[in-house]
């Protein structure tokens, strides 16, 4: 057994070129440093712990990460001299061609609004799993759809739309969109769900979403975007929010530009579709989603009605010591929270709980241990000491992958919890 690399990235996903000579993988150079954009990179399979700066890194010509939110998998070799990859691009997640000498740019070989979920390629074939927001993943060969998977979902129109606003400063532009609730008639009025995705370095976008859809069926609005910290744009974007202490890549922490993303979204929405209303705006995230939620509450609660707070972060303090990936937040913040207290008592939202006024929902999993229990349990018992209105769910034998892959049973539940829970408190007044 031989380590091909040294220790001083991320590095996964291998694959063996055809003629055995290659090993082609998916990191980063710096493991100090989250997130990053991945990139594609190559190695001979006699390497004996390279080091960064002696691996290829192949895919250097477009600075998009090439690690999928949706169905990421090891590079696919064509050839010895070229091999297939995906990348996120601003809510979009296309194929690409890399050239093993690094020179050449990636070339795209899908396009349009749509995830590329999954690809192989032999001899003279290519196929690929396609799915765009109003359909779920169908089977292609080369360019033609083999599959009717989704047939009966996509014939349903729920008015999925695209659009963009600038950063409060300025700086640069915010993917987001829209969907029309079921049976929509554009001279009514309708509340409004704002989603915050997990991660952060993640992204939403194109590509079929069971949340929206069941949000969008139960009479709402569904907004969403991709603030900084999300992936699918240069890697300043995604860098944005790391800790203003951090030794390589510093930007101004959570809870800054991040959050002035998210209410450019929301702001945008509510100015340019009428039919969405104002005084009923609901917002519910997951994770760092969840986070969101609970910081909004306390720092911008008076712009919504109600909030949804997911297994969440709450405390970053605690989360430092007790989640499956602790002391890994410092490759994030800078430092450990011995390091950084100040800062982690910052961009904690559990410091402002005093000041939550909206209904707040809670919903957690026993069994989580990336944002362990205990996040829930310190914002539940806390909003009950002040008196405040919090409803509050712990799922049993669930863990962070609930929404995605928990019991159907608990899945069901958890809908309609956060789908009545939001009919009552996002009700015309």
């Amino acid at each position: 057994v031989r380590c091909l690399t040294a220790h001083d990235g991320n590095y996964g996903s291998p694959s063996v070129s055809p003629d055995g000579s290659l090993v082609a993988f998916i990191g980063s150079p710096d493991s100090r440093t989250y997130p990053q954009n991945a990139r594609v990179g190559i190695l001979p399979v006699d390497a004996d712990g390279a080091t960064h700066d002696e691996i290829r890194w192949v895919s250097t010509g477009l600075d998009r990460t090439f690690q999928s939110t949706n169905g990421s998998r090891s590079p696919v070799w064509e050839s010895d001299d070229t091999m297939l990859a995906v990348t996120e691009d601003r809510g979009d997640t296309h194929l690409h061609r890399l050239a093993v000498d690094g020179v050449t740019a990636p070339t795209p070989l899908t396009d349009g609004p749509l995830t590329v979920t999954g690809f192989d390629a032999a001899g003279c074939t290519l196929a690929t799993t396609r799915t765009t927001a109003g359909r779920p993943s169908e089977l292609y060969v080369g360019d033609e759809r083999r599959t009717d998977v989704g047939e009966a979902i996509a014939r349903r129109s729920l008015g999925w739309e695209k659009f963009t606003t600038t950063t409060a400063d300025g700086t640069d532009e915010i993917d987001a969109w829209i969907m029309r609730p079921a049976d929509f008639d554009a001279s009514e009025r309708y509340p409004v769900l704002l989603n915050v995705h997990g991660g952060p370095h993640t992204q939403y976008g194109e590509y079929y979403f069971d949340e929206f859809q069941m949000q969008a069926a139960a009479g709402f609005v569904v907004v969403l975007g991709n603030p900084r910290g999300s992936s699918g744009r240069h890697a300043g974007w995604g860098q944005a929010i790391m800790g203003p202490d951090h030794p390589t890549a510093p930007g101004t922490g959570w809870g800054t530009v991040d959050v002035d993303d998210v209410l450019a979204i929301i702001d945008a929405a509510l100015v340019r579709y009428e039919f969405c209303d104002p005084d009923r705006v609901g917002m519910l995230g997951g994770s760092y989603g969840g986070y969101m939620a609970t910081w909004l509450a306390g720092h911008h609660g008076e712009r919504f009605r109600a909030f949804c707070s997911e297994r969440a972060v709450n405390n970053a303090t605690s989360m430092e010591w007790s989640s499956d990936i602790a002391t890994g937040f410092s490759a994030f913040h800078g430092g450990t929270h011995l390091d950084l207290p100040d800062e982690y008592v910052r961009i904690s939202p559990i410091g402002a709980v005093r000041d939550i006024e909206a209904p707040m929902l809670i919903i957690h999993s026993d069994e989580d241990w990336r944002c362990p229990i205990s996040q829930a349990e310190e914002l539940w018992v806390a909003l009950k000491l002040l008196g405040k209105d919090v409803d509050y769910y712990r799922f049993p034998a669930e863990n962070h992958e609930l929404s995605r892959s928990g019991s159907p049973v608990h899945r069901v539940q958890r809908a309609e919890i956060i789908l009545d829970w939001f009919t009552a408190k996002l009700a015309p007044r």
